[in-house]
């Protein structure tokens, strides 16, 4: 019996699928627009869509409107379960909680964060899933809840357990403003941005200097300060006039510790406020404007991480750009990596950012603390 000749776009569905099997088409990356198959076919558009519906119908490849078509799966799908509930599509994005901190999201620099990661993957056909986390959460219970593609670690405070549970389970993660051994991180390059800010300082012949500091025990902090220190000591100023108020990297807790310094130091007032982050920054402006004091005439100020709050507050904040954009894309580029089959070892990348000059901060007028 002769046997049925077969459409056209049958032909193309057995070829695609078969490349998906092979690994020619691994799962959660895109197929090559229709544009591209009709040329690597030599068909009509008609011809690739009618393959590309075979292959949506059949659970393997899901289409992402504006996007095109994602390869969702290896194996045909005959249950009535839609694939669009697999939540394989999803990265799960946990943000480290603190003593003093569970909502940390709704802190500038976090919610920066989470708000480019969500978007930019969002255009790739994946879901970003929010959800904080303690040193006392057990990643196998997470996991056997929901099923996730890879995970985004964000800040200090994650467990070697943790991280080891992932890395047994194959489970593609990167590590965001934190430092992990064996693992992907990606931070702001937290020394050299406090060094300009130290370099820039001591151009403005600023000798009396104070610093509002973020956790002790955290990498950003040790690196921040041993940048500022770089640049004071290169500069010549003697380190031990320094003084230091310790926070936690809140504009709450920042604001009570400037009150109470100002107040201890009325007759010895620094001529600038070094704040470690904006947020921080924020909380150092409302204790030195209710003490009666001008910015920067009285007391000069800097933050750090240039959030969209610091250009509109008055006066508007000299801080440092910390390049979250660039931060979140190469998180990306390096999960999404992961996920699609290549391997890393050790990698830290440091992502540098400039020096944002705006009001708060003046020159040293010799007379203004007389």
């Amino acid at each position: 019996m002769k046997e049925k000749k077969k459409f056209r776009y049958q032909e193309v569905y057995e070829d695609i699928f078969s490349g998906i099997v092979q690994g020619k088409f691994p799962i959660h990356t895109f197929l090559p627009s229709e544009k591209t198959l009709c040329r690597l076919y030599a068909v009509e558009r008609t011809t690739v869509r009618k393959a590309l519906d075979l292959l949506v119908k059949d659970g393997v490849v899901r289409k992402v409107q504006g996007i095109g078509s994602k390869v969702i799966g290896t194996t045909i799908v005959k249950t009535a379960k839609n694939c669009e509930e697999n939540l394989s599509d999803s990265i799960l994005f946990l943000l480290a909680t603190t003593p003093e901190r569970n909502d940390r999201i709704t802190q500038p620099f976090y919610s920066s964060l989470f708000f480019n990661i969500e978007k930019t993957l969002r255009k790739v056909g994946y879901k970003t899933i929010y959800s904080r986390l303690s040193a006392n959460d057990d990643m196998e219970s997470i996991f056997h809840q929901d099923n996730y593609a890879g995970v985004m670690f964000s800040s200090y405070g994650i467990t070697n357990q943790q991280i080891t549970y992932l890395k047994n389970e194959n489970i593609p993660f990167v590590c965001i403003n934190s430092e992990q051994s064996h693992a992907i991180n990606i931070s702001s390059d937290h020394f050299l941005g406090a060094y300009k800010i130290g370099k820039y300082i001591c151009q403005l012949h600023h000798k009396k200097i104070a610093r509002i500091k973020g956790r002790e025990n955290e990498a950003s902090c040790f690196y921040r300060t041993a940048g500022l220190n770089m640049a004071f000591y290169e500069e010549g100023l003697d380190l031990s006039t320094i003084k230091d108020i310790e926070s936690n990297w809140t504009a709450e807790d920042a604001y009570i510790k400037t009150k109470q310094f100002l107040l201890d130091n009325q007759n010895d007032l620094p001529s600038v406020i070094i704040a470690y982050n904006d947020d921080m920054a924020f909380g150092c402006m409302k204790a030195i404007h209710e003490r009666g004091l001008k910015i920067p005439e009285d007391v000069s100020l800097c933050g750090y991480d240039n959030v969209e709050q610091s250009k509109f507050c008055i006066p508007p904040l000299t801080t440092f750009h910390n390049d979250i954009i660039s931060i979140s894309d190469t998180a990306i580029h390096f999960l999404l990596s992961q996920i699609n089959g290549e391997k890393f070892s050790d990698i830290k990348i440091k992502i540098s950012g400039k020096l944002i000059k705006r009001d708060s901060l003046a020159p040293y007028d010799e007379h203004q603390l007389k």
